[in-house]
């Protein structure tokens, strides 16, 4: 698959590699990054300190300075006595504001130390018994942030006239 945006190809993978690896924020909005947030960046060594609200994360990039940090709602986990697989994961409380019916499930809104979205089965929905006021644990995995230098930026844009 190829992602194209005004004419030129942005990035080259299967449906899985862009959903899970975009490489720019335009790739990783277009695939429903719905918690789009703006920080700074950090560079030590392979890893990137990340901060976003006072929120700190390290993730392995070497992106520094000004930063756009997104995350898919799929990749947010809505704890309830269990907490997510990753021992990395970043927990983040919040306050749920709105609950959306998607068909497969519900996306969460919260607010608090993170505004974050999180998609949640329907199975999970029912066991937890989430409501609107509720208050909930979000885990967020370092290893599922994806994080581009601001502006937006297309790293990797290959113009497709010469394909022609």
């Amino acid at each position: 698959v190829a992602l194209m945006r005004g004419g030129r190809i942005v990035q080259v993978g299967t449906p899985s590699d862009i959903m899970r690896r975009p490489n720019s924020l335009f790739a990783a909005e277009f695939v429903r990054s719905e918690n789009v947030f703006h920080g700074t960046a950090e560079c030590e060594g392979e890893y990137s300190r990340v901060r976003i609200a006072g929120t700190e994360i390290v993730v392995h990039t070497r992106v520094t300075g000004s930063i756009v940090a997104t995350v898919r709602p799929d990749d947010v986990h809505v704890g309830g006595p269990d907490a997510p697989d990753d021992a990395t994961a970043v927990m983040i409380k919040g306050t749920v504001i709105h609950l959306e019916d998607r068909g497969h499930g519900f996306a969460v809104r919260t607010q608090g130390e993170l505004p974050l979205t999180a998609l949640v089965s329907r199975p999970r929905m029912q066991r937890l018994n989430i409501r609107k006021g509720d208050h909930v644990l979000l885990g967020v995995s370092p290893a599922t942030v994806h994080v581009f230098q601001s502006p937006r930026e297309a790293p990797s844009v290959v113009d497709t006239s010469a394909l022609s």
